[in-house]
């Protein structure tokens, strides 16, 4: 059992990425092409997995950096004021005035699952050039974590930044389609999910054997650690220090959109504390049991305070 007071010790982490305003609105089921049926309750709630992933490190360590481009339009502003509460360094966000604020389309099921269409708006403007203006805090950060719901470009650049400089770059590579064209040589981490997974290795995940399989060819293109979320069957994990199954908790599913996010921002903290590996997949796979008995992504969020009850 790992002492929680490590996470309080450590440095900070920097996060770029997405930041959306998501509409949500529960219904009965997905709906199938084509299809239009009658939903229920309607929400307007920040999101996006850069700006989930920072908030659950805020939650978590109260400090995060946070790069970020929002549109100057109204969701801009009311998600400005949201990182203001959750006191990220709010020097590092920009506001662009040619384009909107990201917006995600959500519907959630009864049994909790979801359908999401994203539109990145000023997301797709963050540039490597943006990213430059940042260097020194980026550099002197304890780790840096990304997705891929910005522009390759500037996924690449990250990369080139973690390889010539030595830091540890964390990527959720959410959407996978861009995969392939990344030269991932060196990296510290990657987190795909089963799907992502599948996809980018063509690998079917059906058991430990395909979880193994794909995890040892996302390895040979050099990256040092893998670890393959799979729900509530856990994660897997391929690195030098651990391979295997780090098992999940049970929980009263309600609401599954955000849970990878909480995920991939719960294991960051851990390792940038220092906390061994299938121990920080099991201290992640604690915040999102947590985070999935609520509604919306950053709402249900949960605090250092509410994890460490389970590891008293």
């Amino acid at each position: 059992m790992f002492n929680l007071s490590a996470i309080s010790q450590a440095p900070v982490i920097t996060v770029i990425g997405s930041s959306n305003m998501d509409m949500v609105i529960s219904a009965p089921h997905i709906p199938a092409p084509g299809e239009t049926i009658l939903g229920s309750d309607f929400e307007m709630l920040p999101g996006g997995k850069g700006a989930n992933q920072a908030v659950t490190i805020a939650r978590l360590t109260n400090q995060v950096n946070f790069i970020t481009n929002l549109g100057s339009d109204s969701m801009g502003k009311e998600l400005i004021n949201v990182y203001d509460r959750e006191k990220m360094n709010m020097s590092l966000i920009s506001e662009d005035s040619s384009t909107s604020t990201g917006v995600a389309l959500i519907t959630i099921d009864r049994k909790g699952e979801n359908c999401i269409v994203v539109s990145p708006g000023a997301n797709g403007l963050l540039s490597s050039s943006m990213i430059d203006q940042h260097l020194d805090v980026i550099i002197g950060s304890g780790m840096i974590v990304t997705q891929m719901e910005i522009p390759v470009a500037t996924i690449k650049h990250l990369l080139t930044i973690s390889k010539d400089h030595n830091k540890k770059l964390l990527l959720n590579p959410a959407p996978a389609e861009h995969i392939a064209s990344l030269d991932l040589e060196g990296l510290f981490l990657l987190t795909p999910n089963r799907g992502e997974a599948s996809l980018i290795t063509e690998v079917e995940l059906n058991n430990e054997t395909g979880y193994l399989k794909a995890a040892t060819k996302l390895r040979d293109r050099g990256i040092q650690n893998v670890v393959i979320t799979l729900g509530k069957e856990g994660a897997f994990v391929c690195c030098d220090d651990f391979t295997g199954i780090v098992d999940s908790f049970e929980a009263e599913v309600v609401d599954t959109t955000g849970a990878g996010d909480v995920f991939n921002g719960a294991i960051a903290v851990a390792l940038n504390s220092g906390i061994k590996i299938n121990e920080a997949v099991s201290f992640a796979n604690r915040a999102a049991s947590i985070a999935v008995g609520k509604k919306g992504a950053q709402t249900a969020i949960p605090t250092l305070g509410q994890i460490s009850v389970y590891y008293r």
